[in-house]
């Protein structure tokens, strides 16, 4: 059923998942660092901005200006050099494109009841969750549980809240030289 599916992009992506996202839904991109997590999660952003869907970023490894100018760059179709010599019009730009769709918070690390309150003033159909291993998810005992309660959080809040969600995260040194990932390779897991 395609009622309500939010179309993916890349579209080589949005295909492999069947054309889109439903709200309930959670996606977790991972790869080892300095990969292109963050950008194909601005890529993934700014498809549903274009779409109309409104878009919640949680950032909580990069400072808000970092993602607003990779916002920018990519509705914009302009390099960064090109957004930093003439900022206004590539913004101009990118919000004819759907930027007014974009909100990006910092939190550092975030924590659950912060997150549950930024999504009942936003209301966001997205929500992009960059890093996930990072979420404050109280006391627990290792970094894998607190990875899985992270994820367990991520999934009920899309369902909670109807929307969809991409968390990003680290692949550990298992992932390493390889083409194809599988979930043991995230971080912290096991």
């Amino acid at each position: 059923d395609q009622t309500n599916v939010m179309k993916v992009y890349p579209k080589t992506l949005g295909d492999r998942i069947g054309g889109g996202l439903k709200p309930g839904h959670h996606v977790v991109i991972f790869a080892r660092p300095n990969m292109g997590k963050s950008m194909l999660a601005v890529t993934m952003g700014c498809g549903f901005a274009v779409g109309g869907w409104k878009v919640l970023v949680l950032g909580n490894e990069e400072p808000a200006g970092d993602y607003w100018l990779r916002f920018i760059q990519a509705l914009s179709g302009r390099t960064k050099g090109e957004v930093l010599g003439n900022y206004h019009e590539a913004k101009t730009l990118a919000l004819k494109r759907g930027l007014n769709n974009i909100t990006i918070v910092t939190a550092a690390p975030g924590t659950k009841r912060q997150i549950d309150g930024l999504m009942e003033k936003y209301r966001p159909n997205v929500l992009i969750i960059d890093q996930l291993r990072n979420i404050d998810v109280g006391r627990v005992e290792s970094r894998t549980n607190q990875l899985e309660a992270a994820a367990i959080y991520a999934r009920n809040t899309a369902i909670r809240y109807h929307c969809a969600i991409i968390s990003i995260t680290q692949a550990g040194d298992s992932a390493s030289g390889k083409a194809v990932l599988d979930m043991n390779d995230i971080d912290g897991s096991k």
